[in-house]
């Protein structure tokens, strides 16, 4: 098992990628704010007007209900334009230093995870003591991520799928948004086991993150990992308002 952490210069294609995690999508988010906050309000209004024409004991009795509608859609708008700000607040970091990591792992073991809530698919590798590589997002089944897919790293089974998960591998990531910008398979296919418990709706991972612990003892490791992420990013905020 290791894992070996190098700091690299971009290339031309990854530099395009952190400039584009790292910048408020304006039309996206105007979007969002329209269909989620605006138009809903106005068809409680239209509604409204239909029953009680803005007057009578109707219209004092239904008033309250179309107030807490319209607060209730506006702080969904409100959270969705939000969802993404730790992991741009991070790219916006990654930007300034502008180094990308190089992560070549050897893994012992790993444990597939189930989602949970708007969770991805994940995967958790044992690369160290007490060491872990969470990855997690549908691009580990995409062929585009991984830079060297040819017959000899497809696994064995029908479809020719990725030999993925590996026990030797390279990725190159984002350090603290933790986007995965590619993959280079080393080693051989790795079977994991049962697929692990412990994924919950509340957490936010990156796509990959390096975390303490153990795969024997999985859902304590990404307790304490979500509370350290939610603190690093408390950090991050505050550094950038100053």
């Amino acid at each position: 098992m290791s894992c070996i952490v190098k700091k690299t210069e971009p290339s031309e294609q990854e530099w395009d990628i952190l400039r584009n995690e790292a910048k408020v999508h304006y039309v996206a988010a105007a979007l969002i704010l329209f269909f989620i906050g605006v138009c809903p309000s106005l068809l409680i209004w239209f509604v409204l007007f239909c029953i009680t024409g803005f007057e009578g004991p109707e219209f004092a009795r239904l008033f309250p209900v179309v107030v807490v509608l319209m607060a209730i859609g506006g702080h969904t708008s409100v959270s969705c334009l939000r969802g993404d700000k730790p992991g741009r607040l991070a790219a916006i970091e990654d930007l300034r230093e502008g180094k990308v990591d190089e992560i070549e792992v050897q893994a012992s073991a790993v444990s597939k995870m189930k989602p949970a809530g708007d969770n991805d698919l994940a995967l958790c590798f044992q690369v160290g003591v007490d060491r872990l590589l969470f990855m997690q997002g549908y691009y580990l089944y995409d062929a585009r991520i991984y830079d060297n897919l040819n017959e000899a790293n497809r696994g064995d089974r029908a479809g020719g799928e990725i030999a993925f998960p590996n026990d030797h591998f390279i990725i190159r990531r984002l350090p603290r948004n933790g986007k995965v910008l590619s993959i280079k398979l080393l080693g051989r296919a790795l079977q994991s086991g049962k697929d692990a418990k412990g994924m919950k709706r509340k957490y936010r991972f990156p796509e990959s993150t390096l975390i303490e612990g153990s795969l024997d003892s999985l859902s304590t490791s990404l307790v304490n990992a979500h509370k350290a992420l939610q603190q690093t990013r408390k950090d991050h905020a505050a550094e950038l308002r100053r």
